[in-house]
C-alpha cells in the first residue's frame, strides 16, 4: 500500500490566474529546498565539520557544569593518574 501524494493537485483548467501563480511560487520553493538539501547532502566538508562540532560539544557538555568549571571528576581522575606516575616511579627506582 502506498502513501497518499503529500503534494496538492496542480490547478485544473478552469484555475484563475492567481492560483496559476500561487501553483508556480510553490513549484519554485520546492524546488529550491530540494536543491539546497542535496546540496548539503553533497557538501562532505561541511558535514564533517558539523559531525566534530557536534562531538566537541559533547565533550565540553560533559567535562563541565552548567557554569562552565571543570566536574570534579575530571580532576580527580588526573591527580589519580599522577599518584599512579610518581608510585611506578618510586617502585622503580627502589627496586635498583
Amino acid at each position: 500500500m502506498t502513501a497518499p501524494d503529500p503534494t496538492p493537485p496542480e490547478p485544473g483548467p478552469d484555475a484563475s490566474l492567481d492560483d496559476l501563480q500561487a501553483d508556480i511560487e510553490e513549484t519554485r520553493e520546492d524546488l529550491g529546498e530540494t536543491a539546497q538539501a542535496l546540496t548539503h547532502k553533497l557538501d562532505v566538508k561541511a558535514r564533517a565539520g558539523d559531525a566534530v562540532a557536534e562531538a566537541k560539544e559533547k565533550v565540553v557538555e560533559t567535562t563541565t557544569t552548567s557554569d562552565g568549571s571543570v566536574k570534579p571528576a575530571l580532576p580527580v581522575t588526573a591527580i589519580a593518574v599522577a599518584a599512579l606516575v610518581v608510585g611506578v616511579f618510586f617502585w622503580r627506582r627502589s627496586r635498583r
